[in-house]
């Protein structure tokens, strides 16, 4: 479960979620979804980047 806060970029065709409270930040300690389209001859491309922090270096994943 995450809630989020959705911020348009109707200019980029961007979509910017910036993570509010949920399960993922007992992992992380920001979560940042980015939804991008980009136009191409019939539809769209749709791209999807997580930006993240770990809460301490130490903190490993396996």
């Amino acid at each position: 479960m995450l809630k989020e806060k959705v911020e348009p970029d109707e200019a980029a065709m961007e979509a910017n979620l910036h993570g509010l409270e949920g399960d993922v930040f007992t992992l992380d300690k920001v979560c940042q979804p980015i939804r991008k389209l980009t136009p191409k001859k019939s539809g769209y491309l749709a791209t999807m980047m997580i930006k993240y922090e770990e809460p301490t270096p130490v903190f490993r994943r396996r």
